[in-house]
């Protein structure tokens, strides 16, 4: 008996296998779906159930097919599920695709909202380190300037202020830094409050440097981009 014979013969038996076959695939992914944890998108249980209906009519009709119309039957299933196999691996990795693009955008937010938390607060851990915050704390409600030409020694102490909001601002206009992480900590009406206090020590200096645009970042700062975010983000006043 050749395979063609054996196939003609046991066709019915070939068909109702894959029916079967079929079924219990459908009736597996069938109970996943109801626990919450389907295998296959919505459409597939579609063809699936079609293709159920497909087998299903062809034993009923067994007999009123001819061995031409099986062979093209079968040649017909056989594309059907290669394409099926193919087009199931490209959405298995269509999908991983964009699940790993969440993930890298997602710990990428994470790494920049890291970095601006350690870059500010080891410019402010600075500043105390080196006694500026304690020299500020003693300027009270006097303006920078003021408090300078009492107490000429603080000068640097206090400048460095400025160019710590100055690089802040540098990174913010620049989008080194993240500005809702620096915003949602340092409110932006502390860091005007900043500028009032060292305003007419910088357009001294600027004077005096002839730089029209010294501390440029630090002005942007307080004077735009504050106003911009300043109904967006809470208001808080760290003891920096």
């Amino acid at each position: 008996m050749t395979v063609t014979d054996w196939i003609e013969t046991n066709l019915i038996w070939i068909v109702l296998a894959l029916t079967v076959l079929v079924l219990i695939y459908f009736i597996i992914n069938l109970i996943q779906r109801l626990r919450g944890r389907p295998t296959v998108s919505p459409l597939t249980n579609l063809l699936l159930i079609l293709g159920l209906m497909f087998l299903i009519y062809m034993v009923f009709n067994a007999s009123e097919i001819g061995r031409t119309q099986w062979a093209e039957i079968l040649l017909l299933i056989g594309l059907v599920t290669i394409t099926a196999v193919y087009a199931s691996s490209a959405t298995r990795q269509a999908e991983a695709s964009v699940k790993m693009a969440e993930q890298m955008r997602e710990q990428m937010a994470m790494n920049r909202t890291t970095n601006t938390m350690d870059y500010v607060t080891r410019q402010f851990d600075r500043l105390a380190d080196m006694k500026a915050r304690e020299e500020m704390q003693k300027t009270g409600q006097q303006k920078a300037l003021d408090y300078i030409q009492q107490h000429p020694e603080a000068e640097q102490l206090l400048l460095e202020y400025v160019y710590t909001f100055n690089r802040i601002g540098a990174g913010i206009y620049t989008k080194a830094l993240d500005e809702r992480t620096i915003f949602n900590v340092w409110a932006p009406s502390w860091f005007e409050a900043h500028w009032e206090k060292f305003e007419t020590l910088i357009i001294e200096k600027r004077k005096n440097r002839a730089q029209g645009n010294a501390y440029s970042f630090f002005d942007w700062l307080a004077k735009e981009k504050c106003s911009q975010v300043r109904d967006v983000y809470p208001e808080k006043r760290p003891s920096v």
